[in-house]
């Protein structure tokens, strides 16, 4: 949290303090137009305004905000520290610090005084008139303006070129501990934490892009690596895959600078060493956190030391690669796993060798490696077998089902298994002694291991069924009698809602907004749902509760958006619907006719695919209906996602309107979508033309704020750093 202060007197600033009128001279004088000029560059200054050009200053208490009123500009001084800094940070959010100027040399006390400078660099000058800080501009400008921008960027530009010139200068250029999302902005300077809430000063963690024959994040302390997101490999970085399909946001390498988009998300390098993700909640007005890392062992880098790998459950333990066995047994056995595993048998060092398929890892550190982006996996594994000293390989692009070729040699450091989709496989060189070995113990287990798989089914069959009757048994009765027995709704359980959901899982999360977050769920008949919890915050009480669910069930058509039930369980208060619920509705509890169309537009597009919204998906991205549709409309061939069995009785054109017809009914707000009279005529006429639909809701395109650029570099791997505030 910052403190500003208060308006400093201009006046006793500029005017010094002088003798009697007799005094008055030619040096007075020139005092006094020096004070004229000052006074009116200051006064100006006073009203909000997002920009300082040349000679204008700005004073201890005076600030600049942008256009939107989202970002301020000015002196503050962080917790309890009597120091003060220039720095930026969200204006009506919360007064959140997001970048610092002086952070290594702080003022100490309000005498400070920011300025644009004739050669085009902004300073900082204490009382003393002494410069503390500047912008160190590469080049000298004649008509300087610093402009802050509603992105949160604090620029330098040319006034003489107007809003068409280039920046000269920008603080995304030189970030401190925040990156702001959802602004496209690529920078080369890596995220360095504060030393302490108090202290702003570059701390001791680092976080940025390292390029070591292929980029990957790396989180420092010092020169210590502590954390690595294994190295991207044309999708994602191989070991944060959870940004592959999570619906609250998604990634994407950055490729240039876009001064547009919200900014109401950041992460944050903290000074114990944490990344974290947050996003602002606008109904609770405050900060709500998603994730941090590192998280558990697994994520701490070379937790197992070396040719081992880490579990993905929550035991997080170390494993040996298979063909490696622990080079200090005593202590692998103590869980000391540092000094890693060594090989059972060395490599025959020729096409004796063979390759067994590590599935679904974060790939190993690319301490020595070699890269190749013209072989194909099997070439790939060629060019391995040819050296002694290759211990694995891997396509270096997965983006289009595998290309490109990475080899590794030596040691494999910091691997760890990932169950999630999108994440590649590393070929693990063994000898074929080992390979031979490893297969005939697969063989053995095989008969074992359908034995204990289809009693397990069977098992799972019978439970399941044990909890069918239950559950229709307690829906019947009800959850909470003395509550709910006013409701003319199907009643649901809250362990069965706990299950469904994973207890709330963050990965089955939805979205949130001001009512509460939405789970998706599925239950044990096989029926999807979606789960509206509403938060405890939200001033609801039972009665009101009930109220609300009474008006909906009225409401809703029954051929479309359906309330499925609902739960009551002690403070918590669940809504159960159909993954048909607008957006606006999940996320916020709007309700319209228009949420009635979205709807519609749903079942529309089932009815030409063929396939169900929810559970539609294909073997690279998890998209649902919706966003398959908008892909395919985009690329231009839309009619792909039409039923097989309507190929020789559809005209093609009808077919076309109908998927168009349908993107417009599910667009992500209201606004955007068709009235229902406007729906009717849309089908009805052959010769009315459409609207072009834009971006539809639930929409599951993986794209982060890092977005991906092909070019034809040597490496075949084009992509810009990871840049910040």
């Amino acid at each position: 949290m910052i403190e500003p202060v208060k308006q400093c007197n201009c006046i006793k600033k500029w005017f010094p303090q002088r003798g009697t009128a007799t005094d008055f001279t030619m040096e007075g004088l020139f005092i006094i137009i020096t004070f004229f000029f000052n006074f009116i560059s200051l006064c100006t200054l006073s009203s909000a305004t997002d920009t300082l050009t040349l000679n204008q200053s700005l004073s201890d208490g005076q600030t600049l905000v942008s256009s939107d009123q989202n970002f301020e500009l000015g002196f503050f001084k962080p917790g309890k520290s009597h120091d003060r800094y220039v720095g930026i940070w969200f204006k009506n959010i919360t007064q959140t610090v997001v970048w610092v100027a002086n952070r290594e040399d702080p003022l100490t006390d309000s005498s400070g005084v920011l300025t644009a400078r004739s050669d085009g660099n902004i300073v900082i000058l204490n009382g003393s008139n002494r410069m503390i800080w500047f912008s160190n501009l590469s080049t000298e400008v004649k008509n300087p303006v610093a402009q802050l921008l509603t992105t949160g960027n604090l620029v330098i530009k040319d006034g003489n070129e107007g809003n068409s010139g280039a920046y000269i200068w920008q603080s995304f250029d030189h970030p401190c501990n925040t990156l702001l999302l959802g602004v496209n902005n690529s920078r080369h300077s890596a995220l360095t934490s504060w030393k302490s809430a108090d202290d702003p000063s570059i701390g001791d963690f680092s976080y940025g892009v390292e390029y070591d024959g292929l980029p990957q994040l790396i989180l420092k302390q010092g020169s210590i690596k502590k954390f690595r997101s294994g190295p991207w490999n044309g999708l994602l970085f191989s070991g944060l895959p959870f940004f592959l399909y999570n619906p609250v946001f998604n990634p994407s390498f950055v490729s240039a600078a876009n001064e547009s988009g919200s900014v109401s998300k950041m992460i944050v390098l903290n000074q114990s060493g944490l990344l974290q993700r947050f996003t602002w909640n606008d109904q609770r007005r405050e900060w709500t956190h998603l994730f941090t890392v590192p998280e558990g062992d697994c994520d701490r880098y070379g937790h197992c030391g070396a040719n081992s790998i880490c579990s993905a459950d929550k035991k997080q333990v170390c494993e040996c690669l298979q063909g490696f066995t622990p080079k200090s047994p005593q202590a692998w056995q103590m869980k000391n796993w540092s000094d890693g595993c060594i090989r059972r048998t060395q490599l025959d060092c020729g096409e004796r060798d063979g390759f067994l398929p590590i599935q679904k890892v974060k790939l190993p550190d690319v301490l020595r490696i070699s890269t190749m982006n013209l072989l194909s996996l099997d070439e790939c594994k060629l060019e391995c077998s040819k050296n002694c000293s290759c211990a694995a390989c891997a396509n270096s692009d997965f983006s289009e089902g595998g290309r490109g070729c990475v080899l590794w040699f030596g040691d494999l450091i910091d691997i760890r298994q990932i169950t999630d989709v999108g994440v590649q496989d590393l070929h693990l060189r063994l000898s074929a002694s080992d390979l031979a070995s490893i297969k005939k113990n697969h063989k053995k287990r095989a008969p074992r291991l359908i034995i204990i798989i289809l009693s397990i089914g069977v098992l799972a069959l019978l439970l399941a069924l044990v909890i069918l009757c239950y559950l229709k048994k307690r829906r019947k009765k009800g959850v909470d009698e003395s509550q709910s027995e006013d409701l003319d709704l199907p009643l649901f359980d809250w362990s069965t809602i706990v299950t469904v959901t994973s207890n709330f899982s963050y990965l089955n999360k939805i979205g949130e907004g001001g009512f509460g977050p939405v789970y998706k769920g599925v239950l044990v008949e096989g029926q999807e749902i979606a789960v509206k919890r509403l938060s405890i915050d939200s001033g609801q009480g039972i009665t009101e509760f009930k109220n609300e669910v009474s008006l909906i069930s009225n409401l809703q058509h029954r051929n479309l958006v359906k309330l499925l039930g609902c739960c009551i369980h002690r403070n918590e208060k669940l809504l159960i619907y159909d993954g048909y619920m607008s957006p606006e509705y999940a996320l916020e509890g709007f309700f319209s006719t228009k949420s009635d169309v979205f709807s519609f537009g749903v079942v529309m597009l089932e009815i030409v695919s063929g396939k169900k919204n929810r559970g539609f998906g294909n073997s690279v991205e998890e998209h649902n209906l919706l966003g398959n549709t908008w892909t395919l409309w985009s690329e231009g061939v839309p009619l792909k996602i039409m039923d097989t069995a309507l190929e020789e009785s559809c005209i093609p054109s009808e077919v076309l309107k109908c998927i168009q017809v349908g993107l417009l009914c599910v667009q992500q707000l209201p606004k955007d979508r068709p009235s229902v009279a406007s729906v009717v005529s849309m089908l009805s006429s052959e010769t009315a033309s459409l609207p072009q639909p834009i971006l539809p809701g639930y929409f599951t395109e993986t794209s982060i704020d890092i977005v991906r650029e092909e070019s034809h570099s040597e490496n075949g791997v084009t992509i810009t750093l990871l840049g910040g505030r």
